[in-house]
């Protein structure tokens, strides 16, 4: 399946570096309107203060849709009749500057109608600094206002463009005092226009923060926001972003590219034990989540480029403004020498169907022997010694420590547990060599009688696919892509990574997930107004570990905050909410 490609008035060209710190945060000025909100009532409130008078609440500015379909400001004309002000309409009606039609800044005409003429012929007080704020500045902080921001044609004109660049150089007095006077900060506002190209930067929508390794967008159209994976992170972001469509100044065409035609709760794959293998509790169609959504129910092959992707039927996704990539984590079985065996009955606990399919083989086995000293496998394991009492289990451990990211009182309190059961053996600090169809061969040389093994370990990102288009550098040692505290894929600023394959340093849980993904939610909102995205801080989340089913420990940091039965019903309620 292919969907064609759209026009986009997005261009990867960089602009031009930026050098100087004052131009960089003019930037920032210019990219985020609700800032130029803020030198607008700052001007105001220091003209009250100066004049010791009243003026109306201002209007706030807001994004729009035109034809042109530019980011464009709300009229927030002021009522005061100043001689500055009269000089300020001037600055920002049409006739005082040109219309700039080919996209390259010139600065206005020397004529008498010229604003930097008239201002050098106009008497102009020079304003005090350090004490109260300069009256000057509220003269330049009206707002250019809708008619006057952009032509007939949709370009933004320069004298406009002059009017709210000296705005921030007159505010940035109270640090930098270069620019006292009206005068000079017009003359800076034209020089940085005609330098630094800033008028076609905002003409052609090519602004760009380099702190923030971001393109922001001066365009308002339909995005295309493309999500591969359907797991928690997949389906948090896609309904945090259809909750948010219509309140924003833009729409966004939402898809979802899985394998899997449901979503699947994995961290309740050790209750399907309990359960006879019911997989209704923790399978639902995607059609329940998603209304605004389009799901495609193919693997993807291959990403042909930031804004491409290819799938296994060989169709195409073209003209992706955002790709969200949240492929999560499987096990690797090929740690397990013997494995691969038809004869050998080893079952992966990361994947449903599998426990399901051998659920028989489970229940008609005399020996069972759990890998794997992590959450998972002392979950498969509890369940098992609670319900199984007559078949001989063994938990198998590389580790000399059960819970090894945990505290020492988890590890105590898991090991008591399992201590408890009679049929139940521990066996810590070794690893498995060898698997075969009756038996299991550790390290240490011991031979443990094993008809069903339950694989546990090899925690190993879903990334394969990604290779073949980064480079090595772009991914770690354990394969997990890196990324920028924004989620942000090396070198590749519209390609996010979020869950289980991203390489921040923190516990790999499906809460961590969910988290990652309304954060982003929130971020491409961000990216698509033209505010700053907020960076990603991992933090220490509390853990539910169940041991049996009514047996559960709750886990915070280097504590066990509480245990027993009253934690279990809190886990079951977690479970039963996850999946709505």
């Amino acid at each position: 399946m292919s969907l064609s490609p759209r026009s986009s008035p997005i261009t990867n060209d960089p602009p031009p570096p930026i050098q100087d710190a004052l131009l960089q945060e003019l930037y920032h000025i210019l990219k985020n309107p609700l800032r130029c909100e803020k030198l607008r009532q700052m001007g105001q409130h220091n003209d009250q203060k100066t004049n010791g008078t009243t003026a109306d609440s201002p209007r706030p500015i807001s994004l729009s849709t035109t034809t042109q379909q530019q980011v464009i400001l709300e009229d927030t004309e002021s009522d005061t009749t100043s001689e500055t002000d009269s000089f300020n309409q001037k600055l920002t009606s049409n006739e005082c500057g040109d219309v700039v039609s080919s996209g390259t800044a010139s600065p206005p005409p020397t004529t008498t109608n010229d604003p930097s003429s008239q201002l050098a012929s106009t008497p102009t007080k020079t304003p005090q600094f350090g004490g109260e704020s300069p009256n000057t500045f509220a003269s330049l902080s009206s707002t250019p206002s809708r008619s006057s921001l952009f032509s007939a044609k949709g370009h933004i004109s320069t004298s406009n463009l002059i009017s709210l660049i000296s705005q921030f150089l007159i505010q940035k007095n109270s640090v930098q005092t270069k620019y006292r006077l009206k005068r000079d900060a017009i003359q800076m506002a034209m020089e940085l226009i005609e330098v630094y190209g800033v008028l076609e930067m905002v003409q052609k929508g090519q602004l760009f923060q380099e702190s923030r390794n971001t393109y922001v967008k001066f365009t308002r159209r339909t995005i295309r926001v493309v999500v591969v994976g359907g797991g928690f992170a997949g389906r948090k972001l896609l309904r945090n972003l259809e909750s948010k469509l219509g309140k924003f100044p833009f729409q966004a065409e939402l898809i979802l590219v899985s394998s899997k035609e449901y979503f699947e709760s994995l961290p309740s794959i050790p209750s399907l034990l309990r359960d006879y293998g019911n997989l209704t509790r923790i399978r639902a169609s995607y059609d329940r989540y998603f209304k605004k959504t389009r799901v495609i129910l193919q693997p993807l092959e291959r990403i042909i480029s930031d804004d491409c992707i290819q799938l296994a039927d060989g169709g195409l996704i073209s003209d992706i403004d955002y790709l969200v990539l949240c492929t999560g984590s499987k096990y690797d079985m090929s740690l397990l020498p013997g494995s691969s065996n038809p004869d050998t009955c080893v079952v992966n606990c990361a994947d449903a169907s599998d426990v399901v399919r051998n659920y028989k083989k489970i229940h008609e086995a005399n020996s069972i022997a759990v890998i794997g000293g992590g959450a998972v496998g002392l979950e498969m394991a509890s369940e098992i010694a609670v319900k199984y009492p007559e078949k001989t289990l063994y938990l198998v451990s590389s580790r000399d420590i059960l819970l090894e990211r945990c505290c020492k009182a988890a590890h105590k309190n898991v090991k008591n547990f399992l201590s408890s059961f009679k049929n139940c053996h521990m066996i810590l600090g070794s690893h498995v060599k060898e698997v075969s169809s009756t038996h299991v061969y550790l390290s240490d040389g011991r031979q443990l009688e094993s008809e069903v093994v339950l694989a546990c370990i090899g925690f190993t990102p879903q990334t394969e696919t990604f290779r073949d288009t980064w480079d090595v550098n772009a991914f770690d040692k354990r394969g997990q892509i890196r990324i920028n505290e924004y989620f942000q894929v090396e070198n590749h600023p519209t390609v996010f990574a979020i869950g289980d394959i991203c390489n921040i340093v923190e516990e790999k849980l499906a809460q961590v997930a969910e988290k990652h993904a309304d954060l982003l939610a929130k971020n491409l909102v961000r990216l698509e107004t033209c505010v700053a995205m907020r960076s990603y801080k991992p933090k220490t989340r509390p853990i539910f570990v169940s041991l049996g089913p009514k047996h559960s420990i709750f886990i915070h940091g280097q504590i066990v905050v509480y245990e027993g039965i009253v934690m279990s019903f809190v886990k079951h309620l977690i479970e039963y909410k996850m999946m709505k």
